[in-house]
């Protein structure tokens, strides 16, 4: 099996020496699975951390289809850490998978074709030679005649259809603070007194241009990464920053014509502030006085027209008028881990404006409920316009949302041809068939968990949903190297203090973790074996003490682990909140505690700020090792998602199969 898989990859590697450059070398596999959705020109990206240190100069994809392979525009970005970016090109059938190569040491790259202008007070995003939109930077003069208060920068205007049309308004007469693309909030509560940073006459807040962190050009997107500034008290003794907005937009090119702008608005407060239940607030759209109730029409996901949609839910809204050539149509969506999703809509109805229906859409997450932001916590909304010229049904609506709200899953494998591979990867063992041994020793002295039977049919369990084989023990015995070498995996379920007799079983786990074993430690394990430095390092920590079993959240650092990507975030359990000592930074952090929302009798540690590590893997010593902090008593074992973490950690273990002895 292994001769037929070198010899593939050599037949692969001269297919890629074909191209020119430098001697090809197979870095990674990457394969893409549409799961149970279409998709049509779907954005994706992965970490280039997870994957290779290879600079993204000497890097580049191509899509194998059959015997065919393919070179793929990517575009690189390194704003949120190293990240590659590219396209699921045309159609991905529903259940499809695309797979791809990241290969070293070609050449060919094509030039960019996703531009941004920087012009005089803005920025201009193109999908090749398209006008998209235009980001001000710069504050928008108002007629003279006008108070001049309503002057205001950080804003999109003028958005574009493909055929050209302009379907953004500022400063129209009826509402001289509305500025087509532009996200205020209305009615806040900061240092105890009302601040409202939309209507600009009050003097009480405004939202500006702060700087420019990034700009991004490529063959896949072109972007811009801005600070927006909301300010409370403008003009005055107090003027302060009361919430700091880093936006991104991203225009990506697509196959069919249409636009596809993505708006990423992450805020970060300086100082706690409520925004307050009102109906106005949030993300806006206020669309070109050529639309009204005579050239415009709109619906909602839920059926909704503009008489009907007010204060209602949508997961996403089209709206649609007359433009040059005929008319356009602007599917607008709302991410489902946006706060109070579906969020609610304040749409005019079609009698706005004494009768000429002009178009205004909100989505407004404070709707219906208050949100109360603390400071030193990022807090993310994210959106998606399609933009086409002619119209769109209710059908074709329903796939791109399906496509943006469950997005495809991304495996990596790397090739054992790179000599970094195995450390951070994704890549996941096959466990039908696949045999586990579970232990279950408390040495003498150690705290006995009374939920260790529990656990151990909840294993018993997840063996038989899944089809592997578990063996459970509390007998040291079983560690020698004749036994151990049948084992995929070792799970210690809240083992603790010495358990081992004597040296020799010891060196008999050391041996199987070198020859590449998997290891499992769930909870007070890494209170195990304490006086033993090679254990304390192959787990990566060592208990030290924990505050009073209580309800706390729960931070996903790595979203794409298996043992972490089916997990909310913030996911909030009961448990045992572990601190450790003699920590190995060379691990990999999953997941952390929400300092903020635990409470502890003495002081909380502040080495690691308000995320305390509490999930982590590793491949120390030859062997894969992962490691959760979490399963102090029964109910947690009954917990369907704690046990799909449990899976998630033994499959990233048993990646390399079974250990091989030398």
């Amino acid at each position: 099996m292994k001769l037929a898989i070198i010899f593939s990859l050599l037949i692969i590697l001269k297919c890629y020496s074909s191209f020119a450059g430098d001697e090809p070398e197979i870095v990674a596999r990457i394969t893409v699975q549409a799961g149970g959705h279409q998709r049509f020109d779907t954005p994706v990206s992965v970490r280039l951390d997870d994957i290779t240190p290879i600079h993204e100069s000497s890097l580049r994809l191509y899509e194998v289809s059959g015997e065919n392979i393919n070179p793929v525009p990517v575009q690189f970005s390194s704003v949120d850490g190293r990240k590659m970016h590219w396209l699921l090109s045309g159609n991905t059938a529903t259940d499809g998978t695309r797979t791809y190569d990241l290969v070293k040491g070609l050449t060919g790259q094509s030039a960019a074709k996703m531009k941004v202008e920087r012009g005089s007070g803005y920025y201009t995003l193109f999908s090749e030679n398209n006008e998209v939109l235009r980001y001000n930077a710069a504050e928008a003069h108002v007629p003279e005649d006008v108070n001049q208060i309503y002057r205001r920068s950080g804003f999109i205007h003028p958005l574009f259809s493909p055929d050209g049309t302009v379907l953004t308004s500022i400063q129209p007469p009826d509402h001289y603070h509305h500025y087509g693309l532009w996200n205020p909030w209305t009615r806040t509560t900061f240092r105890g007194e009302e601040v409202d940073f939309w209507n600009l006459a009050k003097e009480e807040g405004r939202v500006r241009y702060g700087g420019t962190a990034a700009v991004n050009e490529g063959d896949v997107f072109s972007g811009i990464r801005v600070l927006h500034e909301h300010v409370a008290w403008p003009g005055s003794t107090r003027e302060t920053i009361a919430l700091n907005e880093l936006q991104d937009i991203k225009v990506y090119n697509r196959n069919d014509g249409s636009f596809l702008v993505e708006i990423f608005s992450s805020v970060n407060p300086a100082e706690k502030i409520t925004l307050e239940e009102y109906r106005y607030g949030g993300f806006v759209f206020r669309g070109t006085e050529e639309w009204t109730n005579q050239t415009s029409g709109f619906f909602t996901s839920r059926g909704l027209d503009r008489d009907q949609a007010d204060g209602e839910r949508a997961e996403w809204c089209v709206v649609y008028g007359e433009s040059n050539s005929g008319s356009t149509s602007m599917l607008m969506m709302g991410a489902p881990s946006n706060y109070n999703h579906p969020e609610p809509l304040r749409v005019w109805p079609s009698n706005a404006n004494r009768g000429r229906g002009d178009v205004f859409i909100n989505f407004s997450p404070t709707r219906n409920t208050q949100w109360e932001l603390e400071p030193g916590n990022d807090y993310l909304l994210v959106y998606r316009l399609i933009i086409f010229d002619g119209e769109v049904d209710k059908e074709k609506a329903a796939i791109l949302w399906d496509d943006f709200a469950n997005p495809p899953v991304i495996n990596i494998e790397k090739y054992s041809t790179y000599e970094g591979r195995g450390k951070w990867d994704n890549r996941t063992g096959e466990i039908e068939g696949s045999r586990i041994l579970m232990f279950t020793r408390v040495g003498d002295g150690g705290f006995y968990h009374k939920s260790i039977p529990a656990s151990v049919e909840a294993m018993k369990d997840l063996a038989e949903k899944n089809n592997f084989i578990i063996d459970v023990t509390d007998d040291p015995s079983v560690f020698n190297d004749e036994n151990l070498k049948g084992y995929h995996a070792l799970v210690f379920a809240n083992t603790n203090n010495d358990v081992f007799d004597d040296d020799r079983q010891r060196e008999a786990l050391k041996r199987y973790v070198r020859s590449g074993g998997g290891f499992v430690g769930i909870h007070i394990a890494i209170g195990t074996e304490r006086g033993w430095d090679w254990y304390k390092q192959m787990t990566g920590a060592t208990f030290d003490r924990h505050p009073p079993y209580q309800e706390f959240n729960v931070n996903i650092r790595d979203k794409t682990h298996p043992s972490s990507r089916h997990l909310p975030d913030p996911w909030t359990i009961i448990d045992e909140p572990y601190f450790v000592k003699e920590y190995n930074p060379d691990v990999r952090v999953i997941m952390t505690h929400d300092m903020s929302t635990i409470e502890d009798r003495r002081e909380k540690p502040e080495i690691f700020g308000n995320y305390y590590p509490s999930v982590w893997c590793s491949t120390f010593d030859g062997g894969r090792q992962w490691i959760t902090s979490y399963g102090h008593d029964d109910h947690i074992f009954k917990d369907e998602m704690f046990m799909q973490h449990i899976l998630g950690g033994i499959k990233w273990v048993i990646a390399d199969g079974l250990p091989v002895y030398r």
